[in-house]
């Protein structure tokens, strides 16, 4: 490491994306298409002190998952490396050369699966919710669950969501359904899964609702549907026939 670069040795730095290290060819012009990097692409010479300089950037795909949307078809994984090269007064200053060292990430479009679930209204209901990727396998396009997660994290106080109004039984002539989450919940992922502990509603609680997530922000949540209670028909027949 340079510690002198800095004050009127330094200059300041463009980050770029590229497709491989010391490679060619930026990521921005392959696929996914229009992606793009985003935050301080440009260092400035000021932020360097002893041959140090931090900066915070990410790579935006053109779309991200929306539980709301009819698309069968998502953004897949790509790997971005960052290159660093002084964008004024050149020096030739650059990360790109033989014995290659510039940085590389596996960048995937990421969502929370929400399975849709019944419970007893006397009892609590855990809901495991799955931190799934956009990717391929077996030559196969699909969700896959993202089992090794164990970083992030739902904050259980403000981020578990239900859907309002509460949609009745069908046959039912009301609804009466309040969920909350369960005390015990961490909000916490372990080998992609992060289990919410929904507390029991109360007996003679009825109906359904969506359960939803609004974080962290690189997990956008499906929903799934919460269903608690029985709707019995006002005449009960063990057995009817007719006969003529």
């Amino acid at each position: 490491m340079l510690r002198n670069y800095r004050l009127e040795l330094a200059h300041n730095v463009t980050l770029s994306p590229y497709k491989a290290a010391n490679g060619g060819s930026t990521q921005a012009q392959n696929l996914p298409a229009t992606s793009t990097l985003n935050g301080t692409k440009i260092l400035a010479a000021a932020a360097f002190e002893a041959g140090v300089g931090n900066t915070s950037v990410q790579y935006d795909f053109p779309t991200v998952f929306s539980a709301s949307s009819t698309s069968s078809s998502w953004p897949l994984p790509v790997s971005v490396y960052l290159r660093a090269s002084e964008s004024l007064d050149d020096d030739g200053v650059t990360s790109k050369r033989a014995a290659a060292v510039e940085g590389g990430v596996r960048v995937v479009l990421g969502r929370a699966y929400i399975p849709s679930k019944q419970g007893a209204a006397d009892q609590s209901l855990s809901v495991p919710v799955k931190a799934q990727f956009y990717g391929t396998f077996n030559t196969f396009n699909g969700w896959y669950d993202s089992t090794a997660d164990s970083a992030s994290k739902i904050n259980a106080a403000t981020q578990i969501k239900f859907s309002d109004p509460c949609t009745n039984l069908v046959g039912a002539t009301s609804c009466n359904l309040t969920l909350k989450v369960d005390a015990a919940t961490t909000g916490a992922y372990t080998a992609g899964i992060s289990t919410v502990k929904l507390a029991a509603p109360g007996t003679g609680s009825n109906g359904s609702r969506e359960m939803y997530t609004e974080g962290p922000p690189w997990l956008p949540s499906t929903r799934g549907v919460m269903t608690y209670g029985t709707v019995r028909s006002p005449t009960i027949y063990t057995y009817i026939r007719e006969m003529y």
